[in-house]
Order: C-alpha cells, then sequence, then structure tokens
C-alpha cells in the first residue's frame, strides 16, 4: 500500500492526519507492523509533522539519483 505523494498543504490541515490515520487503520487491519515513510531531509515541514503525529526519525537507506 503506497501513498506516492503528499503536499506540505494537505499537512497543514486536518487532511494530512486524517490520511495517516487511514493509512494506519488500513496497515493495522492488514497487520503490518510498521508504517515507514520517506521524505527529503531538507523538507522540515514533513519531518515535523511527521514527528507531530508520532513518527520517529530514522536514516536507514539508501538512494541514487541518475
Amino acid at each position: 500500500m503506497k501513498i506516492r505523494k503528499m503536499q506540505f498543504f494537505d499537512m497543514q490541515s486536518d487532511i494530512g492526519k486524517a490520511l495517516l490515520g487511514a493509512l494506519e487503520k488500513q496497515a493495522k487491519e492488514r497487520r503490518c507492523t510498521q508504517i515507514i515513510l520517506v521524505t527529503e531531509e531538507n523538507r522540515k515541514d514533513a519531518c515535523r509533522f511527521y514527528e507531530a503525529n508520532g513518527y520517529q526519525e530514522d536514516n536507514a537507506g539508501y538512494k541514487k539519483k541518475l
């Protein structure tokens, strides 16, 4: 299950929080054990939003832009 993109204006309103809530509900129903969110480090707005909703920073991962 993927949400491909969520914009900052969604995060400022209750829409972003509702989307995360729906995602978490579906994940629990599917017996998922974790949710992994990916964002750029310079997206401070997104990082604050995720942290405010109980997510912890985890810098495990690699990528290569071509």
